[in-house]
């Protein structure tokens, strides 16, 4: 007698760190029960990612306004050592101190960015793998069925 084994059994997937219900590809308008048993689950997961997703919007904004510092600090302090010197010693220092803060922000903004891109990412992977994709508009984040392209959950996205 011939006896398949299954590579992704739930001891296994337990044993590995993976769930299995991210092996199993789930409708849920068709699987009522699935609501019941994992509902919970995405509903938190989908939470999780609409916090990811308003933190990597508001770090690209603080790297806007650093970079915009930036530009601006450049900007007085070339016109004022082109022209003639109208700046006082203060001013001056004042300019180099934005740029310098600008510099600094904009770096840790841009580090940010990245590790706020990559959780979000990795959020994400967790809905693909189940058969589900992530719609993000600017005010809303909508879970859709691959199979179906049925919105099964909408959560609106706060800044």
């Amino acid at each position: 007698m011939n006896t398949i084994k299954h590579h992704n059994t739930p001891e296994k997937a337990s044993a590995t760190g993976h769930l299995l219900l991210l092996e199993k590809k789930f409708d849920l308008h068709e699987n009522p029960e699935f609501d019941a048993q994992y509902g919970d689950v995405w509903k938190k997961r989908l939470n999780l990612f609409t916090k990811a997703e308003n933190l990597l919007q508001r770090n690209k904004r603080l790297r806007t306004i650093s970079s915009t510092s930036i530009v601006v600090g450049s900007v007085v302090l070339l016109f004022s050592l082109f022209t003639m010197p109208v700046l006082s010693q203060a001013s001056l220092m004042m300019c180099l101190a934005l740029i310098a803060l600008g510099i600094i922000a904009f770096t840790v903004c841009f580090l940010a960015t990245l590790a706020s891109r990559s959780h979000r990412d990795n959020l994400a992977r967790f809905f693909y793998q189940a058969g589900m994709e992530l719609e993000t508009t600017h005010d809303r984040v909508n879970v859709v069925c691959r199979g179906t392209y049925n919105v099964l959950a909408s959560e609106p996205l706060t800044s």
